[in-house]
Order: C-alpha cells, then sequence, then structure tokens
C-alpha cells in the first residue's frame, strides 16, 4: 500500500453522496408562525446536499424543548418537497416545538435548529350589514313627507336619534 491508496481513499470520500447537512429553521422572518389550531414553518435548505439531491424534508414535533418525536413525522411518510409547510391539527394554548431533517438518496441529515410556537385563536373579524329591526312609526297626521332608511322611516321634519 503505497501513496495511491491513500489518494484512492481520499478521492473515494469526496465521490460517494453522503446525507445532507441540517436545514435551518428561518430567523430573518417569522419562521415559525402560530394561527388557530395550526402552525406554519419555513426553512433553508442545507448548504451543502452531500453529493445527493435533496429528495425532501420530514418535520417532527413535542411539546418539550428537545422533544420532538423522531420516530413519527407530522407529514406521515410523504416528504414535503418545498421549504415551508403547514402542521394543523394543533391544541390552542399548548406549546409547540419543532424541528426538520433533509433526506436525500443516502439518509436523513440531523435535526435543524429547534423553533416554536403557541397556536391561538384570533378574534373573530367585525359583523358586517347590520339592520335596525324594530316597529316602523304611524305616518304623520297632517300630511307631512316621510324619509325612508333601510329599515325605519322617519318624518321629514325629525330625525332619528343618536347614541
Amino acid at each position: 500500500m503505497g501513496w495511491w491508496h491513500f489518494w484512492l481513499g481520499w478521492w473515494l470520500e469526496l465521490r460517494l453522496p453522503s446525507q445532507p447537512r441540517r436545514p435551518v429553521l428561518q430567523s430573518d422572518k417569522p419562521h415559525c408562525h402560530p394561527g388557530d389550531t395550526t402552525v406554519v414553518l419555513a426553512w433553508t435548505a442545507p448548504k451543502t446536499n452531500g453529493g445527493s439531491a435533496i429528495t425532501g424534508y420530514n418535520v417532527y414535533e413535542g411539546t418539550s424543548a428537545g422533544g420532538e418525536n423522531y420516530s413519527s413525522p407530522v407529514n406521515g411518510g410523504t416528504l414535503i418537497t418545498t421549504t415551508t409547510t403547514t402542521v394543523t391539527g394543533l391544541t390552542n394554548a399548548t406549546a409547540y416545538y419543532f424541528t426538520v431533517k433533509a433526506t436525500n438518496a443516502v439518509g436523513s441529515s440531523g435535526a435543524s435548529n429547534e423553533a416554536w410556537a403557541i397556536p391561538a385563536a384570533t378574534v373573530p373579524g367585525a359583523p358586517t350589514h347590520v339592520v335596525a329591526i324594530g316597529e316602523t312609526p304611524r305616518p304623520p297626521l297632517h300630511g307631512t313627507r316621510l324619509l325612508t332608511s333601510a329599515a325605519r322611516t322617519f318624518p321629514a321634519t325629525r330625525s332619528p336619534r343618536s347614541t
């Protein structure tokens, strides 16, 4: 065994595909955006794919820091092929922790940095198309012209009260 054995080993190590590096949950924008029973996650692809194209990502969740369940990704057996996903079916007011692993033909990367969020319901939108419903006033006695509003009628000499 000579210098060529060392060189061949070094060359093979550079050429053979390996697992990708870890993805990075984004920190330059909201990377973990909670909603009503949902959380939207975004991450950056690894800087290196290990020499084999990344085929997708698995997302893992837990309810304590470092407590992600790595035996069961939230996306099931289907890899996520983009760098964002919405996790659904969460319980409002419960803290959730998330990590992401990249996958290629060789295997999975290590886990990304951890992100957390607490999903919460939001306030409802403002009601619209409000209509006052009540008795229509009697017509005036002396033939005064009437003004009509959407749901109420007022004599021209009288305006509705301000509240």
